[in-house]
């Protein structure tokens, strides 16, 4: 079998649908999908065991008690059958071509990883911006020589991964915790081949229930013990000083993604300081590092120093500005000619 496709359900009996005719109406047809039950309280599952009912031997169905995504996703993984793995999110959705492009890209270069394009969608299935372009440019890839590949998204749902690499890394998403995804970046820094290609063929459905557009909670805190899990992952694998300066800036930013988002709603709330201390403590050298900009590096200072106002003020506040700025076409033009130049 060429692809096993994982997705983890839980309460997304509002989006399910679609992605199971996603799934269901492929141009390719050599894989399998593998459904994980965490224990979802709602009526996703019967969604599932329709699709089940119309594409008998396609779908198979597993139970297991709530773990959250991660959870769900390493199950997944020692079912899978598949030479290639694939992960969905469940209220999210994919071009009816995405296997056959991967298969056609596999065939061609047969890479550890293969990563292709998402774009951010309404629940309507409105483009909310332009292509997410990954941080690197499309190519093939050997981290071994090229340590900027540890700067690519960590997202998995934009990825295949050769199923005897994934198994043999050992690497597992942790369970029980939000951000979970920050592990992947310990995949990118042991394949010994990564293909970066310009295909646009995962929907991301950004709906009102999303991570993202979450009040403030103690969860957002779980960012820190994945950081230290990634940590710990590469000083294990012996990696971590080989991939240190680019790692450390990635898993900064993993850090500062959430941080911004709080700090945008409510610029004195407590929960930044832990965030903003252990910024300090594990990445005590960001000055030095050559990955992290100036500006950056000023925003660090400030919020190790507490100073949350300020790197609300001087740093989010023009941020937002240029970004603005950026959006005007004539702006968006200047700007590409002088990264270009």
């Amino acid at each position: 079998m060429r692809f096993s496709i994982i997705v983890p359900v839980y309460n997304v009996e509002k989006y399910i649908d679609k992605c199971m005719y996603s799934l269901m109406h492929q141009t390719f047809d050599d894989y399998e999908v593998i459904v994980v039950n965490d224990e979802t309280p709602d009526n996703s599952m019967r969604i599932v065991e329709k699709y089940a009912q119309m594409f008998p031997g396609k779908i198979r169905i597993f139970h297991q008690k709530n773990t959250r995504q991660g959870g769900a996703r390493n199950n997944g993984v020692t079912k899978a059958r598949g030479e290639y793995i694939l992960f969905v999110d469940s209220d999210d959705y994919v071009a009816l071509n995405m296997l056959e492009t991967v298969d056609i890209r596999l065939k061609t270069t047969p890479s550890d990883i293969l990563v292709f394009q998402y774009v951010p969608v309404s629940e309507q299935g409105e483009r909310l911006s332009e292509v997410r372009h990954n941080a690197i440019e499309p190519g093939i890839y050997h981290p071994e020589q090229d340590r900027t590949m540890i700067l690519l998204p960590t997202g998995p749902v934009n990825k295949a991964f050769r199923r005897e690499f994934y198994v043999n890394t050992g690497v597992q998403f942790p369970e029980k915790l939000l951000y979970e995804d920050g592990v992947t970046r310990v995949f990118y820094a042991m394949a010994q081949t990564i293909e970066v290609c310009d295909d646009v063929l995962y929907y991301y459905v950004q709906s009102e229930s999303s991570s993202m557009r979450r009040e403030i909670s103690g969860k957002m805190l779980d960012i820190l013990p994945v950081t230290d899990i990634a940590l710990q992952e590469f000083h294990k694998l012996g990696l971590y000083e080989a991939f240190r300066e680019p790692l450390d800036c990635a898993l900064i930013y993993g850090i500062l993604n959430i941080l911004d988002y709080i700090n945008d709603m409510q610029p004195d709330h407590p929960i930044q300081k832990p965030m903003a201390a252990y910024i300090s403590d594990r990445f005590p050298d960001y000055r030095n590092n050559p990955y992290i900009s100036e500006t950056l590096s000023k925003g660090l200072d400030y919020l190790v120093a507490y100073d949350f106002r300020k790197y609300h003020y001087r740093i989010r506040m023009v941020s937002k500005i240029k970004e603005q700025i950026l959006r005007i076409p004539i702006a968006a033009k200047l700007n590409k000619l002088r990264r270009n130049s």
